[in-house]
């Protein structure tokens, strides 16, 4: 495997990651904070205090405003969402986490991970993927199931890729066997549709 694709996703808690762009800011802070008080000393006319104090404000201000936008330019996932790289797939395992890569990376949300029932042959079709490989392609290829924060909307990946394959069982275009073997990453139980009648019966 190239060696590109082992690091194409660096993933990291929420803590470290804190607490290294905190002692990164810090070190530029004071760094910046030296070069500016030399500068202005060095200069031919006698430097206010005043002056010294403004340029040490606009300094700090522009560490923090670099400190946020740093921030918030790396994206985050919470516990038990999935990561989607172009070499692999991470769970996350931990409250909140960073992650960074040089290629795209999709995200899916634990509460999408779950079964997605449509309708087929009059009965509920219960959808549950059970490899999420296939999905980077789709999603790197198809940009209309991917939101904005770059996470996969799987109702839409649904509704564009499986329910025109159910929608051949009903015409009998397709069949059974045919629709596993097409999209062997999905597993498909059919549940009989139970009708309630409310009301009385009859005495």
């Amino acid at each position: 495997m190239n060696e590109s694709r082992l690091v194409s996703m660096i993933v990291v808690s929420e803590g470290w990651f804190q607490t290294g762009l905190i002692l990164l800011m810090c070190l530029l802070l004071a760094g910046s904070l030296i070069i500016v008080r030399r500068k202005l000393r060095r200069s031919k006319k006698q430097v206010a205090g005043k002056k010294e104090a403004a340029a040490t404000f606009l300094t700090c201000v522009m560490v923090v405003t670099l400190y946020f936008a740093i921030s918030l330019s790396f994206p985050r996932a919470f516990y038990a969402d999935l990561l989607l790289s172009e070499s692999k797939t991470q769970l996350i395992t931990r409250e909140s986490m960073r992650y960074m890569s040089f290629s795209p990376v999709f995200k899916l949300y634990v509460i999408e991970r779950g079964p997605i029932i449509r309708p087929a042959q009059e009965m509920s079709v219960s959808i549950e993927t059970n490899d999420y490989t296939p999905l980077y392609t789709y999603a790197k290829k198809y940009e209309h199931i991917v939101r904005s924060d770059q996470s996969i909307d799987m109702q839409a990946y649904v509704d564009a890729v499986i329910v025109p394959e159910l929608a051949k069982l009903d015409d009998e275009s397709l069949t059974l066997t045919e629709l596993k073997t097409a999209l062997p990453h999905h597993t498909f139980t059919f549940i009989e549709n139970m009708d309630v009648e409310g009301g009385d019966g009859d005495e």
